[in-house]
C-alpha cells in the first residue's frame, strides 16, 4: 500500500506513522512495514566558514577530504594503470581501511588540507554530530515551461531501460531522464529531458 507524501516531510511522516499504528490493531495484517529506511543512520557535518577560511580550508577542500576519508579516491581523483603489455587501463583506487573510519572521533580527526599537511583537521572547522535521515527518495524530476519540480513517485515494473512509477504525473509530462539532487526545484533546464 502506498499513502504518497506531501510537501511537509514531517506531517506526512506523522500521518503514515498513525495510519501504520492503526493497521496494526487489525490481527489478519502481518510484518507492517515502511518501504524506505525513514531513520537511516548519518553524520551531519556543519563547516564553520569563518574558521575554515583562517585557517586556508575551502569547504570543497573539506569535502574532498572527507569523501576520500570515508569512500574511495574514485570519486575524489580517478587513477588508473595502464598494463604496459596489454595497454588495457585499470582503475587504481585508494580506500581508508573501514575500521579506522568507525566513530564521529575518528572523522573528526580526518585532515581536511588537500596540500598533505596533517593539520587542519575536520574537527577544527567543524562539528560533526550523529542524526538520522530519510534513507531513499523515490522521485522523477518534472519540467514545466524549462523549470525544474521534483514529484514523489513509487516504482512499478521494471522492463530493460524502462522503469514504470506511479505519482502525480500526466500525459505529456516532459520528465528529466539523468538528473540528481543538484536541480533542484525551480532550476531552469534547456537540455536533456525527454517526454
Amino acid at each position: 500500500m502506498s499513502c504518497g507524501t506531501g510537501a511537509n516531510l514531517t506531517a506526512s511522516r506523522g500521518y503514515a506513522d498513525k495510519l501504520k499504528t492503526e493497521l496494526a490493531k487489525i490481527e489478519s495484517l502481518r510484518d507492517l512495514q515502511f518501504g524506505q529506511a525513514l531513520d537511516y543512520p548519518v553524520l551531519q557535518v556543519q563547516i564553520d566558514r569563518e574558521r575554515a577560511g583562517q585557517l586556508g580550508v575551502t569547504v570543497e577542500e573539506v569535502g574532498r577530504s572527507l569523501t576520500a576519508a570515508t569512500s574511495s579516491s574514485r570519486f575524489v581523483t580517478p587513477n588508473y594503470w595502464a598494463d604496459p603489455n596489454s595497454g588495457v587501463a585499470y582503475q587504481v583506487q585508494v580506500e581508508v581501511p573501514q575500521h579506522t573510519m568507525s566513530s564521529v572521533e575518528d572523522v573528526m580527526n580526518v585532515p581536511v588540507m588537500q596540500n598533505g599537511a596533517a593539520r587542519p583537521l575536520l574537527a577544527d572547522v567543524a562539528t560533526v554530530s550523529e542524526a538520522n535521515a530519510i534513507g531513499e527518495y523515490t522521485r522523477v524530476i518534472r519540467l514545466r515551461e524549462g523549470v525544474a519540480e521534483w514529484v514523489d513517485v513509487r516504482r512499478g515494473e521494471v522492463s530493460g531501460n524502462s522503469i514504470e512509477v506511479f505519482g502525480a504525473l500526466r500525459e505529456g509530462d516532459i520528465i528529466v531522464r539523468r538528473g540528481n539532487d543538484e536541480i533542484r526545484v525551480g532550476t531552469r533546464v534547456t537540455s536533456f529531458a525527454s517526454q
